[in-house]
């Protein structure tokens, strides 16, 4: 995998230019830009974009891959409210200002990624509360502050058909112009192919996404799936670790990782059995290189390499009971992650992208070895681990992979496990999506999770749709819950 830099805080304010020239345009502030470039302003999409806060937050304790045994840390009570509803609004506006510079500056490979970026906010958001302004979004300059809300099925439906005008004029660009480099660009390098690969293996997530829906007519998500997979030259995928949308971290300010700074932070979290079983149960390599063997076993004079000096805590119990018993768990591995470039950062990834596919054949939805394709997923997951500082050799994988718990038998839940087991520390929410999808893990319950004992299914709208939008939020909300706006409705999709 090819490293680039990643600039985090960068804060892009884009401000609108008028009608006829006057005096003072000619004498404007240059430090008030009335346009920008399509590649300054692609810097800062990307940036707030996929720069969620997804390492070591709340994404991986939702999961139950960890625990808090610190209140002052937050516990994994899912007791959430509303999401970052306004952050993806924010970043759609930046979107639509690349889109226009694009235009103007004659530069449509900007104009191509933003449909994807379009479609990427538009859909990660409706994953998290189900229907949401879309058609009738971003009218404020019209004087329409109150939009009207798509319905789940309609974001998607558009969403996929960005996507697909993405790869189409991406593949224009660089049909017209094979050279052509990206500047601005901090995950690819200026790769416009890999950019396309992006958006392809992207819209096989969103498909997958939706297999609850695989026989909606409308959507046809299986003879779209079957599309993109049999088309390759039409529709580059990913083909190796290095295509995946990756960040690196760097020693230098403002690019180093998030959690370094708080090296003792390390030890408020201890691993959850709901990801543990399966790593002690498989003596997965990769354990070795994200946690630290329990406090008992140290004390019992087990060295690191033994399988069974590792043991999780259910995320379940309360955070007394955590607490109390946090010294038969394991802790991460602070020489990986309390260093100044820690773990890179997977937005979409090679290893779920095979794993997409293996579940893809298994369902029936294109034909393939999905063997090969689970194999693959394995494979690519502890290659990242091994070209990231983790200690894992080839004889290890092979080992794993000949496991009889671990060789594929034909069982869609192994692909799950596995596809879950990838996903630690990664891919933002999408493990959880997962999971809601699925019912794959099954995620322990019990006093510690409140929200009386259940797992959340969405996010609540927030308060100032209900001040601004409260006729069109209303609908949504009467439309998809029958009046009730909580976090244990059911999405459109899960259905």
């Amino acid at each position: 995998m090819k490293r680039v830099k990643y600039v985090l805080f960068i804060l892009i304010a884009i401000i609108s230019g008028t009608g006829c020239k006057k005096f003072s345009e000619l004498a404007a502030d240059p430090n008030k830009p009335s346009q920008g470039t399509p590649s300054t302003i692609f810097t800062g999409v990307i940036s707030q974009a996929f720069s969620f806060d997804p390492i070591l937050g709340y994404e991986v304790r939702a999961s139950q891959y960890l625990v808090s045994d610190n209140s002052q840390q937050s516990d994994q009570a899912y007791l959430w409210t509303t999401t970052d509803y306004w952050t993806y609004y924010d970043i759609l506006r930046n979107v639509e200002q690349m889109r226009i510079e694009a235009e103007r500056t004659k530069a449509p490979v900007y104009a191509a990624i933003a449909k994807f970026f379009k479609a990427w906010c538009f859909i990660e958001l409706s994953k998290q509360v189900g229907d949401i302004p879309m058609s009738d979004a971003l009218k404020g300059i019209e004087g329409n502050y109150a939009p009207v809300y798509d319905t789940q099925k309609d974001v998607f439906k558009n969403g996929l058909g960005l996507l697909e005008e993405a790869n189409s004029d991406i593949a224009a660009v660089i049909q017209s112009n094979p050279n052509v480099v990206i500047s601005g660009d901090i995950i690819y390098n200026g790769s416009a192919l890999k950019w396309q690969k992006l958006i392809n293996s992207y819209r096989l997530r969103v498909l997958i996404d939706l297999s609850k829906k695989s026989d909606d007519a409308d959507l046809n998500v299986k003879g779209q799936f079957a599309t993109v997979f049999n088309n390759p030259t039409q529709y580059p995928v990913f083909t190796s670790n290095d295509d995946g949308a990756i960040f690196y971290w760097y020693d230098k300010e403002g690019n180093r990782y998030p959690r370094y700074y708080v090296p003792t932070n390390m030890d408020y979290y201890r691993f959850g059995s709901t990801y543990m079983q399966y790593m002690t149960q498989f003596s997965d390599p990769r354990l070795l290189v994200v946690a630290r063997i329990t406090q008992n076993a140290s004390d019992a004079g087990k060295l690191p390499g033994d399988f069974t000096a590792y043991d999780g805590i259910s995320s379940g119990l309360s955070i007394n009971d955590i607490y109390n018993q946090k010294d038969q768990a394991s802790a991460l591995n602070v020489d990986r992650y309390s260093t100044t470039t820690g773990e890179p950062m997977i937005i979409v990834g090679y290893p779920e992208f095979n794993f997409n596919i293996a579940e893809a054949i298994n369902l029936g939805w294109v034909t393939g070895d999905a063997n090969a394709y689970y194999q693959a997923g394995i494979r690519a997951s502890m290659a990242f681990y091994q070209s990231t500082g983790g200690n894992i050799s080839d004889a290890q994988i092979n080992n794993y992979l000949s496991q009889a718990a671990v060789q594929y038998n034909g069982s869609l839940t192994q692909i799950l496990i596995q596809k879950y087991l990838s996903f630690f520390n990664n891919s933002g929410w999408e493990s959880f999506y997962n999971i809601q999808r699925t019912g794959v893990p099954v995620l322990a319950v019990g006093p510690g999770n409140g929200n009386g004992n259940k797992i959340p299914t969405r996010w609540m709208y927030p308060q100032t749709e209900y001040q601004y939008n409260a006729t069109h939020v209303q609908e949504a909300i009467q439309r998809q819950f029958n009046g009730t706006d909580d976090r244990n409705g059911q999405l459109w999709m899960n259905q």
